[in-house]
């Protein structure tokens, strides 16, 4: 009973975010209001369950319509209306860390004063590459203030750059405004402090390890890929392994996993706690951002769900995580491409990964061989769909480059790791493990440039309809059904199948 208590709330607040989302508007929860006050009314005098339980998921689906509606509005200010359109001053300091491309810098700017208007919204900013800002920087920026817009790419898809940027609470842009900095700080200590933390080891890394392979561990350890550029990025993406310098749940699971089989002679808690460690500490070096702490979460639940042995305990925690994810910020359900990948690949690790093991058990386990190929099919066919459906392509020689490679990232985050603390005390010390490093990552782009390069690597499709997506998932879920032990039991019990 709990369990379909659970799957009811989750399902009908993760109903009311997407129907709100698509409709927008308050029909919605004067709808659920109705529906759900009817719903009582029949079943308490019937003393129905079944009623019972379905008005407490319309209120879960108003509570999410609810949820998504108060994130709209806090989006823009009304009083900064006349704004739109016109020169003004905007005041405030960088929110997040910087974004850096090849040709310019993107900052988030929480904004404190916009003209004469105090406020508090958040704007997005375009500057040029040089001077360099930091997170908490105070600056001015003076230009056009505007109101994002949805445009059409190349291949046809329209992309929702207005959403894209709601899902991190962003309402406004300004395209490369006259920027001054201003005295003082702003913003959470504790983040600039691991902003500075992060900018230092990058920095120990680039001693004693050179370019490019020193910014191929940055990515692997820290996200931070920007200066990779964008030729050798494309290899990656070509090859089907960029998901190697984005700090992703999968990318974090690799690593404690093999942290985990390291210290698999001591106690199983003890391994445990080393594996969660490394991905709080991965976490924090990274600069724990939003998108950080969500793959760290997803990252624990596939090693919480190793260790247990209980695939679907966990996957009913992954189910409750990714509700509490929405539930802070609403957008992500619909407009957050790397959230969508990190909770699908997540559940093939927890749902697919298994079988596929079994499957394999001619592949031998040394050094986990068979573990990482298993997990890397898992999470390669759950999130195909997606990618075909969001941005129309995907990497043919993905799989193939994925068991070459992801053998070694953990080698190489490892001795990568040691080498940036060892730098900051002197770089000898930390000179043969980053040579080690660049060696094993030298290894990496070798294989990405040999696989990248062959003309069939990346496959495209036209703009795919919504059903294609419903179908592939729905045919995936039949086949983990099919293979799952309890695919005999009575189909009274397969509606609980997410929870059970």
């Amino acid at each position: 009973m709990r369990d379909r208590i659970l799957a009811l709330l989750c399902a009908g607040f993760i109903g009311g975010v997407l129907v709100q989302t698509l409709l927008g508007g308050m029909v919605l929860l004067k709808v659920l209001a109705v529906a759900a006050a009817l719903a009582l009314v029949f079943a308490v005098p019937r003393r129905s369950i079944s009623l019972i339980l379905v008005s407490g998921a319309l209120v879960a689906g108003m509570a999410g319509a609810v949820r998504y509606e108060y994130e709209e509005r806090t989006l823009r200010d009304v009083s900064l209306e006349s704004f739109i359109g016109t020169r003004v001053a905007v005041q405030g300091f960088v929110a997040d860390e910087p974004d850096e491309r090849d040709a310019k810098t993107f900052l988030v700017i929480r904004a404190e004063r916009v003209a004469d208007t105090e406020t508090d919204i958040r704007v997005r900013i375009s500057v040029s590459t040089y001077p360099a800002f930091s997170y908490g920087d105070r600056i001015r920026a003076e230009g056009i203030l505007k109101i994002p817009e949805s445009f059409k790419g190349d291949d046809g898809r329209v992309f929702n750059y207005e959403r894209f940027l709601a899902k991190d609470s962003i309402g406004y842009e300004i395209a490369f405004p006259r920027v001054t900095q201003e005295d003082g700080e702003g913003g959470s200590a504790l983040k600039r402090s691991l902003y500075d933390l992060k900018g230092a080891f990058i920095g120990s890394l680039g001693r004693s390890i050179e370019e490019p392979e020193s910014s191929l561990v940055a990515g692997m350890l820290l996200g931070a890929k920007q200066s990779l550029g964008e030729r050798l990025l494309e290899l990656l993406r070509n090859a089907g392994i960029v998901h190697i310098i984005v700090l992703s749940g999968y990318n974090i699971t690799i690593v404690a996993e093999a942290l985990m089989r390291m210290t698999a002679f001591l106690p199983r808690a003890v391994s445990f706690a080393a594996g969660s460690v490394s991905i709080v500490l991965f976490a924090l070096l990274a600069g724990a951002g939003s998108t950080v702490v969500r793959a760290s979460i997803m990252a624990l639940l596939v090693v919480l769900a190793r260790a247990l042995g209980r695939p679907n305990d966990l996957l009913r925690g992954l189910v409750i995580a990714g509700v509490a994810m929405v539930l802070h910020r609403p957008h992500i359900l619909l407009y957050d491409l790397s959230f969508q990948l990190s909770f699908m690949a997540t559940l093939g690790l927890i749902v697919f990964a298994p079988h596929v093991e079994r499957i394999l058990g001619r592949v031998p386990q040394t050094f986990g061989l068979r573990t990482i190929i298993a997990g890397t099919i898992a999470a390669e066919v759950f999130v195909l769909p997606l990618l075909l459906f969001s941005i129309g392509n995907a990497s043919v020689v993905g799989l193939a480059t994925n068991i070459l490679v992801l053998p070694v990232v953990p080698i190489i985050m490892g001795v990568g790791f040691v080498a940036g603390v060892l730098g900051f005390i002197t770089p000898a010390l930390a000179f043969p493990f980053g040579m080690f490093a660049q060696a094993l990552s030298a290894y990496v782009f070798r294989m990405a440039e040999w696989f990248g390069s062959f003309p069939f690597a990346l496959a495209t499709t036209p703009v795919l309809p919504v059903w294609f997506l419903a179908l592939s998932y729905g045919a995936l879920g039949v086949l983990v059904w099919r293979l799952s032990p309890s695919s005999s039991a009575v189909s009274s019990r397969s509606t609980s199948l997410l929870f059970k």
